[in-house]
């Protein structure tokens, strides 16, 4: 009998991105920043030597996006972008 083998872990990070925005639309050459709390999961279960199966979920949590012109002058309200993806819905 094989002995069966599994392993995972748990993690959280935060994230502060900058970017520059193009010059084009609401701001342009400005700059947009998202801060946000990121959990992530991974989970590997083996049951065999032929065969490993792997998980793999992260979301984030309690993000802002705010969005600044050129000058540095706040363009937008922070958005709150709590349990959303990647970017936005209102940009």
């Amino acid at each position: 009998m094989i002995p069966i083998k599994s392993c995972g872990f748990f993690g959280a990070r935060f994230e502060s991105l900058r970017f520059r925005i193009d010059d084009d639309g609401i701001a342009p050459g400005g700059v947009g920043e998202d801060k946000n709390f990121c959990f992530i999961a991974d989970a590997r279960y083996s049951p065999s030597r032929a065969m490993q199966f792997s998980a793999f979920a992260g979301t984030k949590f309690s993000g802002t996006l705010t969005l600044d012109d050129k000058s540095g002058n706040r363009q937008t309200d922070t958005f709150d972008c709590f349990a959303r993806t990647r970017y936005c819905e209102e940009f």
